[in-house]
């Protein structure tokens, strides 16, 4: 979008009041486009942490069941592994995460 904007201006000879003309609209386009990036950031954060809520609320009641000295179930142990991720922890927040893509 930057790069499309710059060439727009090279193309022509410098004209102080064309370029003003031009700027707004690629302004207001570049917000457009960075408010629905943090739209969909946000949305796809919200969903994974209430994925990890529920798997952690279920292995909790699961850990609960077991200090009650309940037996194992297939649905038990499969929401124990549900919980597991097989990717390496960097540590850090999303933000950081984000930052450092």
């Amino acid at each position: 979008m930057l790069q499309e904007f710059a060439t727009g201006l090279d193309d022509e000879p410098p004209d102080a009041q064309k370029w003003a003309h031009d700027w707004d609209p690629f302004k207001v386009a570049v917000r457009r486009e960075t408010l629905a990036i943090i739209k969909r950031r946000r949305r796809t954060d919200r969903k994974l942490y209430k994925q990890r809520i529920r798997r952690l609320v279920k292995q909790e009641t699961w850990l609960r069941e077991r200090a009650t000295g309940l037996v194992d179930t297939v649905e038990s142990i499969t929401d124990n592994l549900d919980a597991l991720t097989l990717t390496d922890g960097r540590g850090g927040t999303p933000l950081r995460e984000f930052a450092m893509r």
